[in-house]
């Protein structure tokens, strides 16, 4: 393609950080190493850490392909506006109020205070869905690398990144962020609540339940092993308010039956935890799926659904191969597809 017709070796140079990052990462977990450590260890590396972040950042600024019909963070955004703009909610959440009714029905366990209880849910929420429709969206964009959603105006954005590439990203790991409970006083209005959680917004706390959406752009593939990817995503249940939306972007070049079953195993990981599935769609790249906050759910049942988060690279084997960054262009070429990897290989796109 004429896109690529650039040098080759500051790109893959670059694709070649970021591979060997996540490629180490799984390594140490396969060996027997407590993924607690192997990540609390990465986040003592500055040198790493910093390479890593502006490894992500030349490839996402200068590499990336300016299809908006391939832009996951377009895809995103279009997600956002249909959802608290134009229905999506109020239809999704109608929805699912009368498929938890029928499936209750239909299986004859439902009691008729659960019946009226269900019925209620939906008055009420016919009644306040509204309260969705904020002046702006108050997003939180995670593992944001350099503020990918800034241009938005509909957004009110807080990205994060435990190796920020810009300033304006917030340093702050979400995989072991704790939160703060919010006073009521505190979510009348939008700029006091915005200004609230900036105030409270540190390397190591976020406020509960405050957010309109949450965004994983290629977060959860990085993780090492199932259970960080199944707790980042209790966390951004955490964040979510009801109904908000949670957002997840994950690679995948292939043909959109190839990986199926992974998708599924996605899907009833998330609806395990409280979520429901509100859009999927596969770009030519990527998985892009949106789940909306359904409910509150037992943090002791969330603990069964890790394996379901799985990725292709869990499942291969371990092997001991130096990772040469300084490759030339035909050796690089000989490996890989530099196409496909720059594509995985960068968090946000203009």
């Amino acid at each position: 393609k004429k896109f690529f017709m650039f040098t080759m070796d500051e790109a893959t140079k670059n694709a070649e950080v970021v591979k060997k990052l996540h490629k180490t990462l799984r390594s140490k977990v396969k060996k027997g190493y407590p993924p607690d450590e192997v990540w609390a260890n990465l986040l003592k590396d500055s040198d790493v850490l910093s390479e890593y972040s502006k490894a992500m950042s030349i490839l996402a600024l200068q590499y990336w392909p300016k299809d908006t019909s391939q832009s996951r963070i377009k895809w995103a955004y279009n997600v956002c506006l249909e959802y608290f703009y134009n229905g999506g909610a109020y239809k999704s959440a109608q929805k699912y109020f009368k498929q938890q009714m029928y499936s209750s029905l239909e299986k004859n366990i439902v009691t008729e205070y659960e019946k009226l209880t269900i019925e209620s849910e939906l008055r009420i929420f016919e009644r306040d869905w509204k309260s969705l429709i904020t002046e702006k969206i108050v997003l939180l964009d995670v593992g944001s690398c350099f503020n990918g959603f800034k241009e938005f105006n509909e957004f009110l954005v807080f990205p994060i990144d435990i190796a920020p590439a810009t300033q304006d990203v917030y340093k702050l790991d979400f995989l072991n962020v704790a939160f703060k409970e919010v006073s009521q006083s505190f979510t009348s209005d939008q700029f006091t609540l915005v200004t609230y959680i900036r105030d409270n917004l540190t390397d190591s706390l976020l406020l509960k339940a405050v957010f309109d959406v949450v965004v994983f752009s290629l977060l959860l593939c990085y993780l090492p092993c199932p259970e960080q990817r199944l707790k980042c995503c209790i966390n951004a249940h955490i964040s979510l308010r009801l109904y908000g939306l949670l957002i997840i972007i994950t690679p995948d070049s292939s043909h959109q039956n190839r990986n199926a079953k992974m998708m599924a195993s996605w899907k009833n990981a998330l609806e395990g935890i409280g979520f429901v599935r509100y859009k999927y769609t596969k770009l030519e790249h990527f998985h892009c799926m949106a789940f909306f906050k359904a409910n509150e759910t037992n943090i002791l049942l969330w603990e069964k659904y890790s394996r379901f988060l799985f990725i292709p690279q869990d499942f291969q084997e371990i092997k001991e191969e130096k990772v040469d960054i300084n490759c030339s262009e035909e050796k690089f070429s000989s490996n890989y597809n530099i196409e496909e990897l720059i594509q995985v290989c960068n968090l946000s796109e203009l």
